[in-house]
This record gives structure tokens, C-alpha cells and sequence, in this order.
């Protein structure tokens, strides 16, 4: 894998980077890397003036995990003068940049476009905003991002600071992941002088330029490929290593994913009769375990997935198996674990089966 991540990754050499690679999906993984001296210096200068670091974060990284979000989303963040640009999904960055240019309504949806990577019939619309008042582009569902419930007051170049440090105090995961870039850094084989053991105790920096983060997508066989992105939730984290190759981190297997081990209830909400009967018919002939069929309560246009937490690792592969008789779905992961079922289907009116 390693060595497909070389050929991939055009930005800098992995020899270059502190990295980790973090597996969110089935042959997908989030990539993280940050340039060797960027990290050494802000090291150095925390010991010169006596700072233990406890952090640093890439900020950006943690925009999706604030609002919550799984889907497709745009986050467009004003900092300090720059205009921070990011295309995320599952909780994961896939592209980041940042601009010193203002950024026009036209600009934005050209952005979005050309930085998708799906192969959708419709386009990423949700976007969210920071530092932008009244920002609103036309076709795109613009929200901007809400402060978390602090009495504090922070002035507005503060105020990504404010929703940083929340998330540090709010979710422990943070510190201990690979949004911290102190945990790509390789620990010291001995105890010595060194300064890359000054990173345990309260300091933290938050940082944008400089760190690379994307999704590299794997086959089976563990060679690149362009197919559209994965989605799933179980976690593999793999760290860069200091020394040579011959120290690089092993690659961890990946589980396959049986078709015979989703249970799926399906709902025909599209008020065309027979559509949840063809849809079972479909996914019996695809592999899988249809418990029942039934008539929804009311009727919907974009066909419903609503997949159980442990169960969203399979949202890739039903969506190949049925991207062609449901070319519009809405995922969510929100099933209640008490059903009996693993996936709820709700087929809508733009089926095409």
C-alpha cells in the first residue's frame, strides 16, 4: 500500500512527511501528513521558550466533527484575512486549501464542481460558513457555523479558537487521534535530549497552512483506483515512521463484508405500487436479506437508507449494487439499534426500477 500511496501522493515525498493513514471504510482511508521541519521548528521554538505542547491541530479537520456531519459538505472558514476552503465527507477532509483572494458566489460554485468526487447526478449543495455574514450562494443550502454554548465572549478573529479549544474539552478523542499532528510524530526509539519529547503538557497550537489531508481509495488487491468514494465507520490508524522503509507500518487487513449479514426492511414511500415488492426482488437477486416490505407513511422523492452505526460500512456497496435503480438516495445512520432490521430502505419516486 505504501508504495501505491507514493505513486498517489504528488504533494511532497512521504520521506518529507510526519503521516498517518487512518482507515474510515472498506479500502478508504484518511490521510493526514504535515512537512518534517514544520513540526521539528514549532518544537524547537516550544522548548527554546519553555511550552510544553499538549497539540496541534489542524483546525479545519475538526469542522465536520463540530457540526455533526457525515454528508457531502462544503466549509468555507475566514481566518485571520485567508479564506480556508474544505470538501468533506464522513467526518473526513478529502480536499483543503487556502485563499488570500475574495471569494465570489461564482467562484464558490466552480469550486465545488470541479473539487467533487463523485459520480453524482447531483452535486454537493450543503455548505457551511465561518466569519461570513449574510454569505449566501443561490442553489446551495448555506448555514453558517453556530458557536458552541459558552458564556464567554470572544472577539470574531477568536472565535475559531473558542470552538477548538470546546471540542478538545468536549470530546477526549481529539487529543488522542490523528486531527493532533503531535501523534504522527514517531516516538524516540531512547530516552535522550530531544526535542521531539517536549509534546506532554497544556500548550496547544492550531495550524491550516502546511498539512495535507485527504481520502486515498484502495482496491481489494490494494492498488489505486478512481472509483467514487466509500463511506463506513470502523478505524485503523497508521503512523509514519522516522527511520527507512524497512521500518514502514504493516498493512492491516480488511475485513470483507458479507452481503448475507445486512438485514434490510423496505418501504415503498414513492406511492407507485409494487416498487417495495421490485425492490426486494432486487436486493434477493444482489445477495442480500430483505426481513419484510411494507407501504410508508408518507411519500418521498430521493429513495432513504438509514443504516445502523456498525452497519454504515456497507453504504458503499449497496450503493453500487443499486445506483442505477436509485440514482438519488439520502444516507443517514440514525436506526435505532433496538430494530430488528440493520438498514431501512425507503424507495422514493425517483426510483428507477
Amino acid at each position: 500500500m505504501l508504495k501505491d500511496m507514493k505513486a498517489k501522493i504528488t504533494e511532497a515525498p512521504l520521506e518529507e512527511l510526519y503521516f498517518s493513514y487512518q482507515k474510515i471504510a472498506p479500502f478508504l482511508y484518511q490521510f493526514v501528513g504535515v512537512r518534517k521541519p514544520y513540526m521539528d521548528n514549532l518544537l524547537e521554538v516550544a522548548t527554546a521558550v519553555g511550552i510544553s505542547l499538549k497539540s496541534v491541530v489542524p483546525w479545519l479537520l475538526l469542522m465536520p466533527k463540530y457540526v455533526g456531519t457525515n454528508d457531502p459538505a462544503v466549509f468555507i472558514c475566514r481566518v485571520d484575512g485567508s479564506h480556508a476552503m474544505a470538501l468533506s465527507e464522513l467526518n473526513g477532509i478529502f480536499y483543503s486549501g487556502v485563499s488570500n483572494k475574495k471569494i465570489t458566489a461564482d467562484q464558490l460554485e466552480s469550486f465545488v464542481g470541479e473539487l467533487s468526487l463523485y459520480k453524482k447526478k447531483t452535486p454537493v449543495k450543503k455548505v457551511y460558513t465561518l466569519n461570513y455574514q449574510d454569505f449566501d450562494v443561490k442553489g446551495f443550502d448555506v448555514s453558517e457555523i453556530g458557536l458552541p454554548p459558552v458564556n464567554n465572549e470572544f472577539d470574531e478573529e477568536f472565535k475559531i479558537n473558542m470552538l477548538v479549544n470546546y471540542m478538545m474539552d468536549t470530546d477526549p478523542d481529539v487529543n488522542g487521534c490523528q486531527m493532533n499532528l503531535l501523534n504522527l510524530m514517531p516516538l524516540p526509539e531512547i530516552v535522550k535530549t530531544n526535542k521531539s519529547l517536549v509534546y506532554v503538557g497544556a500548550a496547544s497550537i492550531l495550524v491550516v497552512a502546511g498539512v495535507l489531508s485527504f481520502f486515498l481509495f484502495f482496491n481489494k488487491n490494494g492498488q489505486n483506483s478512481n472509483s467514487q468514494i466509500a463511506s463506513g465507520g470502523d478505524q485503523n490508524n497508521v503512523l509514519s515512521e522516522q527511520t527507512s522503509q524497512n521500518n514502514l507500518p504493516v498493512e492491516q487487513p480488511v475485513q470483507e463484508l458479507k452481503k448475507a449479514d445486512l438485514k434490510i426492511m423496505v418501504l415503498n414511500g414513492s406511492g407507485v405500487n409494487g416498487l417495495a415488492a421490485r425492490t426486494k426482488t432486487l436486493l434477493e437477486g444482489k445477495g442480500y436479506v430483505v426481513v419484510d416490505i411494507d407501504t410508508a407513511d408518507e411519500t418521498r422523492d430521493t429513495t432513504l437508507m438509514r443504516f445502523k452505526k456498525d452497519k454504515l460500512t456497507f453504504k458503499e456497496l449497496i450503493q453500487g449494487d443499486t445506483k442505477e435503480e436509485f440514482p438519488e438516495i439520502t444516507v443517514e445512520d440514525t436506526l435505532a439499534d433496538t430494530e430488528a432490521y440493520d438498514v431501512l430502505i425507503v424507495a422514493g419516486s425517483t426510483a428507477e426500477l
